[in-house]
């Protein structure tokens, strides 16, 4: 094609002008050249860069996912985004890209966990679809910044045969992270079959047996499932109904013409899990939808005393709701300064149900779970690890005690903590001079030192009741000691070595299961092999842009 259009004028003046004139070769040449600045533009050059980028944009969905590794067979024609993409091979993600990715992860993890002065580990175990026992080991400390951090440490198959195994794979997996020394403790599932050889582990280490506040409230919400297991069959005979009869599930769309979720995905949820709050909330808006479409099905409809008890039951649920929420934070491990306050939230709440007129269809079941509750919880208060975080948390302090004689005794355990934390440092500082030596030898004592127990005490003493006596505070620990660090030096200096311990371990499950059920399905189709470097990066790594750093 001609890079240019002329008309027959303009071809009649070129003919008369010499200037002008172009032979078929030149023009040829002309578009020859046209062509290939066109094409010297459009090349774009590959580099090991852009096929680093499109590899790390390929492990980040097969991590985050968590899919087998064989997906990239079937992805193939997708990734074929330019001649010169080379995808990577499933053995070579496995024996090399994997294995870089956790090494450096690991390496950089290892180096910033090693500014803890205290850490507390939690225990997850799951069964893969060949019932290999696989588990996850998560340490949790508190960093310089008064901040609350987790790294899975290790993910792999283990069984907890007997109590010498468990302090073997102990001991190898905190050494592997040169953090042996600093273990205070440990949470796990106490209902699993092999609780107790990690107990009896726990007690030769001389590490804590910490309790595991989501997995006590979990036998509440069980029990409770139980107990109104009644009605909640009779919800999920209504939502079968609807799924299988075409015309009622037209109506109610019909009826239900709002932006919530579709009916058909409420009801079909409604049939293959465990009711939670939020599934009897979002039946219970239907109420008079359902009413409306089932008004002629003796056989279905609810009467006002049915309505009445799932209206109640939804109000029972709310608070174990919301006590779960709290333990979990939604997405994060939080420290167990929040079980006191948690629990003594829940036992006032089911209290005034139980004292209320409104709920005289189901007091029983209301003791009932109070009952359990009590047994679960009981004595929490007087638990020292406990009770020493509630007192660190500058949002608590002794405010959450319904006990008081606990909340002195924690108070009185505090001030002990400080006396010998100063008592520490005083002996520390003891060979610290200002100056160095007077004329005849002697040490000079650093300015300010104390030697007296009973200064120490008054010091210990003076520094608890100025922070107890400090009004509470809505920040998040890590800003608030921040701030008061300098103002309460010893007491800042226990938050960290002791507000590690957490409240739950099973955040991992929820965060595998609330939402995501898929991750649960992928999870258990990991090979141990495979999961130990795919669980490892998918909870440790928190910014999908930090997976290009890690690769190879």
């Amino acid at each position: 094609m001609c890079p240019f259009l002329r008309s027959k004028a303009d071809e009649e003046e070129i003919e008369g002008d010499g200037s002008m004139d172009l032979t078929g070769a030149e023009l040829q040449a002309d578009e020859q050249d046209f062509d290939m600045d066109d094409e010297e533009e459009e090349i774009e050059v590959w580099t090991d860069s852009k096929q680093k980028k499109i590899d790390a944009a390929l492990l980040t969905f097969i991590i985050s996912s968590l899919q087998n590794v064989s997906v990239v067979v079937s992805l193939r024609g997708l990734l074929a985004t330019h001649e010169n993409y080379v995808i990577p091979e499933c053995e070579d993600i496995v024996e090399r890209i994997l294995p870089h990715m956790h090494n450096a992860c690991f390496n950089e993890l290892k180096a910033s966990i090693q500014e803890a002065s205290s850490v507390c580990l939690s225990i997850e175990q799951w069964k893969n679809i060949e019932r290999e026992n696989i588990i996850s080991i998560t340490a949790h400390y508190v960093n310089s910044e008064f901040e609350l951090k987790s790294i899975l440490l290790k993910c792999c198959e283990f069984y907890f045969y007997d109590a010498e195994e468990s302090i073997t794979f102990f001991k190898e997996t905190c050494n592997e992270w040169d953090i042996l020394g600093k273990i205070n403790g440990c949470l796990y599932n106490r209902n699993s079959k092999y609780s107790a050889n990690i107990k009896e582990a726990l007690n030769l280490l001389g590490w804590d047996d910490y309790v595991c506040a989501a997995h006590k409230i979990n036998v509440i919400l069980k029990k409770s499932l139980e107990l109104f297991k009644p009605i909640l069959v009779k919800v999920k005979k209504v939502a079968v109904h609807f799924l299988n009869d075409s015309t009622s599930m037209s109506k109610l769309n019909f009826y239900h013409q709002t932006d919530e979720d579709e009916p058909q995905e409420i009801m079909d949820a409604l049939t293959r899990e465990d009711i939670t709050y939020e599934m009897i909330e979002t039946f219970l808006e239907l109420e008079d939808t359902i009413a409306a479409v089932l008004h002629e099905n003796e056989s279905l409809l609810f009467t006002d005393e049915d309505w009445s008890i799932l209206n109640q039951l939804f109000r029972l649920y709310e608070p174990l709701s919301e006590a779960i929420k709290q333990l979990g934070a939604g997405n994060k491990y939080v420290c167990s300064s929040i079980i006191i306050p948690t629990i003594n939230v829940l036992r006032n709440s089911l209290q005034a149900m139980d004292d209320s007129l409104n709920f005289e269809d189901v007091h029983e079941e209301i003791k009932c779970l109070m009952d359990i509750l009590n047994k679960q919880f009981e004595d929490i208060e007087s638990d020292p690890n406990l009770a020493m975080c509630t007192l660190l948390d500058p949002r608590y302090k002794m405010s959450k005690f319904k006990d008081r004689n606990a909340a002195d005794a924690a108070k009185a355990n505090l001030v002990a903590e400080v006396k010998n934390l100063v008592n520490l440092n005083s002996i520390s500082d003891s060979g610290k001079t200002e100056s160095g030596e007077d004329n005849e030898g002697n040490v000079i004592p650093e300015k300010g030192l104390i030697n007296d127990s009973e200064d120490i005490l008054v010091v210990a003493q003076t520094e608890t009741d100025q922070y107890i006596q400090a009004d509470l505070t809505d920040l998040e620990p890590s800003v608030w000691w921040q701030n008061n660090q300098e103002k309460y030096p010893h007491i800042a200096q226990l938050f960290k070595t002791k507000c590690s311990i957490v409240a739950t371990s099973l955040l991992s499950e929820y965060l595998f299961s609330e939402k995501n059920g898929f991750l649960v399905h992928n999870r258990k189709l990991l090979s141990p092999d495979i999961a130990k470097y795919l669980v490892f990066l998918k909870e440790n790594v928190k910014d999908d842009s930090d997976y290009f750093k890690f690769m190879p």
